[in-house]
């Protein structure tokens, strides 16, 4: 489970928040997707999660722990996303793109060992 709690930040020089006292349940192995507007805080939100923005008020619970209690690599190793279409690849399923960055490093591993 993914909780926001009251997830609130402002881009340095920015008159208003980005994010103001966001609250949200995403419960596991549920299917989530969030809509809004250009610039509404749509990706600004989900990089939270992962600390990719980590200046942000408020908590975000992965299974009741708080984030910033999670080193960075076990954090992001735990988290994928799936963005709009400019970074998907085309001819690979959600699912395949979102595995896309282990499947390279089990690869990597594969060549490594062979030479």
């Amino acid at each position: 489970m993914i909780e926001f709690r009251n997830i609130s930040m402002r881009y340095p020089g920015a008159s208003a928040p980005v994010l103001d006292g966001i609250n949200l349940v995403i419960p596991d192995a549920s299917f989530f997707v969030l809509l809004g507007s250009s610039g509404s805080g749509k990706t600004t939100l989900l990089k939270t999660v992962n600390r990719l923005i980590g200046n942000f008020e408020g908590q975000v619970l992965i299974d009741g722990r708080d984030n910033r209690e999670i080193p960075d690599a076990t954090l992001r190793r735990r988290c994928a996303f799936v963005f709009q279409s400019h970074a998907l690849l085309p001819h690979l399923t959600v699912a395949e793109n979102a595995g896309l960055r282990w499947w390279c490093a089990a690869h990597r591993r594969r060549s490594l060992v062979k030479r």
